[in-house]
């Protein structure tokens, strides 16, 4: 049995050191030091079985790698650190997160094959609400990032500069070319036809990293990292958002 104290896994260092980067308007935030104690939220998901994700009838997960997410319930000692997070939201991505989110979500990735060769985790955007991931693999485990792309259709990455015509032009493209996540396989295969590299926002242990959804990105790694320990993330995704610079 493994106990513990929603207080301390999810308290916050009270001075955060904040870098960004600009791309094509939207930004990507990266926090370093996010919580006081790193090791106990590590621990508190290493700890507790990591359910499948995306699994579609022929697909490759638990075949060829391991896409796991947790979704536990957790107190108000989780809104803390939330309010953390909002506070950086409006000051940095100008973006009001409305309401709180009540479960502790992960990503945990870990290869069972060799990673394909000129292959990526699939580019894609997340909408109307901001991501923010805390990376908690060591920096011995450490590799890769969060990569933000652009499209070799349009030379877009940020959704948002689109008309609406000229989204649904993009997303006809995307679905021609089968671009769009189906849940059947985590990778893209001959990524470099469709999307060229813009920017990787790397990888630390316990950094945040925070954007407005409507940004193409993806899990970024290479060389088969991943496959002798999982990828480790603490994510959230907040729905309930207010863009204040539309």
């Amino acid at each position: 049995m493994y106990y513990i104290k929603p207080d301390e896994i999810f308290a916050v260092n009270d001075k955060l050191a904040v870098e960004v980067v600009e791309i094509e308007g939207a930004r990507v935030v990266m926090v370093d030091n996010f919580y006081q104690n790193p090791q106990l939220v590590r621990d508190y998901i290493l700890t507790t079985p990591a359910p499948i994700w995306k699994t579609q009838p022929g697909g490759k997960n638990f075949v060829n790698y391991y896409d796991c997410r947790h979704h536990i319930l957790v107190n108000d000692a989780f809104d803390l650190a939330q309010k953390t997070i909002a506070a950086i939201s409006r000051k940095y991505l100008n973006t009001s997160i409305l309401k709180s989110i009540k479960t502790f979500n992960t990503n945990v990735f870990q290869l069972i094959k060799n990673q394909p060769d000129n292959a990526v985790a699939v580019p894609h955007e997340d909408g109307q609400c901001v991501a923010a991931l805390v990376g908690l693999n060591t920096p011995d485990e450490c590799h890769g990032g969060t990569a933000i792309y652009k499209s070799k259709f349009n030379g877009i990455s940020n959704v948002l500069n689109l008309t609406k015509l000229e989204r649904e032009a993009m997303f006809e493209w995307m679905e021609d070319h089968a671009l769009f996540e189906k849940g059947d396989d985590y990778f893209l295969h001959n990524w470099q036809d469709y999307w060229e590299l813009v920017h990787v926002a790397e990888m630390k242990y316990n950094r945040l990293s925070m954007y407005n959804g409507p940004i193409f990105h993806g899990a970024y790694h290479v060389d088969n990292h991943f496959k002798a320990y999982p990828r480790i993330n603490h994510q959230m995704f907040f729905d309930a958002v207010k863009f204040n610079y539309e």
